[in-house]
């Protein structure tokens, strides 16, 4: 961090003498000045700060310092704003690590948008059009300017990277922490990593902090939770999201851009264990809940007991002193506390649930955030075959579950089978209200047969004969609009993808999806299944495959005391 935030400005950038404006820069590497460097500097290169009135420049070579250029001359002083030569310099990095590794994208610096609304310091674009605006900012900047530049550029379409200085306003280092200011901290909130720039030393570093999994609470005797992760308390190298951070630093080289923004093998790990924490946090804050609901419902059992035997006593002594009616007006009046009690405790357990199904769909999102990224890596865009829309969840959250499936078990060589068990197995990690069904998974592989991707004679074991399907090209002359075909049952036009051939209506509308002798469903516990899964287990009340979360041996409801609970709150 030291070397990184280092406060010194070196002029280690020129430009050629006689060169266009728009020309590359000369770039001088560190511990590399000679007598022939500095004759080549004399002869060819000069300041590149624009309009400079002394330009003529030397190398100098510093034993314990970063070899840079320096200004000729005995009366000649550098004179240069530091601000404004880091930025220059910051500019002309961005624009080598474009040439080095993106020689395929058109970049350009100092570009007028919209009429001079915004003036891009590089503007970066891709084939199909697609444009990244990079900012190089070292000055001091408001909240205020900054939501303005960003929202600018949002309406044009363009998705804005901002790279902050190593040195000055932009970097405010303080015993060993960087403390992200408040236009950073903006920054951080809209998903996108915090990085800096060093044009000296040619890299880049984002803000990172360590996070540790929750630790067990004590929940009283009988009732120690003990996870058997494996994780234990090892913490998380994470992206930070508010302050101090760390500083995780890489080379230029090492990043790509895409048109999502920067990119790097860093940051996606960085991510990665973002996704990791939060779903391990996740689980053990289910184990957690599962117990304290035991004990809850434990608590409840033993209220309602001893308030049954209070009654009971208060009932006979009532009658031994002829006070019958009154003791069945205290007893009908303390039954009703007791289901106004129970009535509270219930919505104190669902008021918990909804606030874990928010924790569980924010993870989701954020999964769901950067399989997008993998998936634009991979392919540009979400190919067909990952977006098999199957009710009642989102698409957005189908492809999630189809592309984990998908990169895990499908994406082999060819004629590797799996069975549609093995890919459940892997589908139904997902977290949050995601999560498919069997006989979701086994339809999406079918799916994928019919488009050629696999091959299956009995629906249960497939075998992979293209991991990627071939492109079919679309027709680009103008055709007459198909008629719009409407649901039998609600009226709504159809999707040909989600709608039985010949049934007119939507799955979601029909009693299933498949003739009765299409469907093969989920085996139960005693039917045979794929060597990786072992024996599905089910549930003791409903009798349907359990996730591997339950600790009792039931779903969330189907447990024998919430069925009591409901019929003692309907009396």
């Amino acid at each position: 961090m030291a070397s990184f935030t280092n406060g010194e400005t070196r002029l280690v950038y020129a430009r050629y003498r006689n060169a266009l404006p728009s020309a590359p820069l000369y770039y001088l590497e560190d511990d590399t000045v000679t007598n022939e460097v500095r004759a080549f500097a004399r002869q060819q290169l000069i300041c590149v700060v624009p309009g400079c009135p002394s330009e003529g420049l030397t190398a100098a070579h510093r034993h314990n310092k970063r070899d840079g250029f320096v200004h000729r001359g005995t009366n000649v002083t550098a004179g240069h704003a530091a601000e404004s030569v880091n930025h220059l310099q910051g500019k002309a990095a961005v624009m080598a690590w474009l040439a080095r590794v993106h020689p395929e994208l058109d970049a350009r610096t100092e570009v007028s948008l919209a009429g001079r609304e915004r003036v891009a310091d590089v503007l970066v674009t891709f084939r199909d059009g697609q444009r990244v605006a990079i900012e190089v900012q070292y000055a001091a900047m408001k909240v205020g300017e900054w939501e303005e530049r960003h929202h600018s550029y949002a309406r044009m379409g363009i998705v804005d990277v901002w790279l902050f200085g190593h040195t000055g306003h932009q970097m405010n280092v303080r015993d060993g922490a960087v403390y992200p200011n408040d236009v950073q901290r903006k920054v951080m909130e809209t998903g996108a990593p915090l990085l800096w720039v060093n044009p000296d030393l040619d890299m880049i570093a984002t803000a990172t902090e360590l996070e540790a999994a929750i630790r067990p609470p004590m929940l009283g005797v009988g009732y120690a939770v003990r996870f058997t992760d494996s994780h234990g308390q090892r913490p998380f190298t994470v992206p930070a999201w508010r302050g101090p951070a760390d500083l995780a630093i890489d080379s230029f080289n090492a990043a790509r851009l895409t048109p999502q923004g920067v990119s790097s093998p860093l940051l996606q790990a960085l991510a990665q264990a973002r996704i990791d924490l939060d779903a391990l946090n996740a689980a053990r804050e289910r184990v957690v809940a599962e117990v304290q609901a035991r004990q809850e419902a434990d608590r409840l059992k033993d209220a309602q007991r001893r308030a049954a035997d209070a009654l009971r006593a208060n009932y006979e002594n009532a009658v031994q002193n002829g006070e019958r009616q009154k003791t069945t007006d205290a007893a009908i009046a303390s039954q009703q506390g007791l289901r106004d009690s129970l009535t509270a405790q219930q919505e104190a357990i669902d008021a918990r649930d909804a606030r874990e199904r928010v924790a569980l769909e924010a993870s989701a999102a954020t999964r769901l955030s950067f399989a997008h990224d993998q998936i634009a890596a991979a392919f540009g865009e979400v190919p067909e075959f990952l977006r098999v829309h199957l009710e009642p969840h989102s698409l957005a959250m189908c492809t999630y579950w189809q592309w984990e499936t998908y990169r895990r078990v499908i994406h082999q060589a060819v004629g590797a089978s799996f069975t549609v068990y093995d890919a459940y197995g892997h589908a139904k990690t997902v977290i949050g209200s995601g999560k498919p069904t069997g006989n979701a998974v086994r339809t999406w592989l079918q799916a994928l047969t019919r488009m050629g991707m696999l091959a299956t004679s009995d629906n249960t074991r497939f075998a992979v004969v293209r991991p990627v399907p071939a492109t079919v090209e679309v027709p680009t002359g103008r055709s007459a609009a198909p008629e719009v075909q409407r649901c039998t049952e609600c009226r709504q036009p159809l999707d040909p993808p989600f709608t039985r051939e010949g049934s007119g209506r939507h799955s979601g509308c029909g009693p299933s999806l498949f003739a009765r002798d299409e469907l093969v469903p989920l085996p139960r516990a005693s039917a045979p299944t794929s060597a990786r899964l072992g024996k599905v287990k089910t549930c003791k009340a409903c009798a349907n495959p359990l996730t591997g979360t339950e600790t009792d041996g039931f779903h969330d409801g189907c447990q024998p005391w919430r069925a009591k609970a409901a019929r003692w709150g309907q009396q």
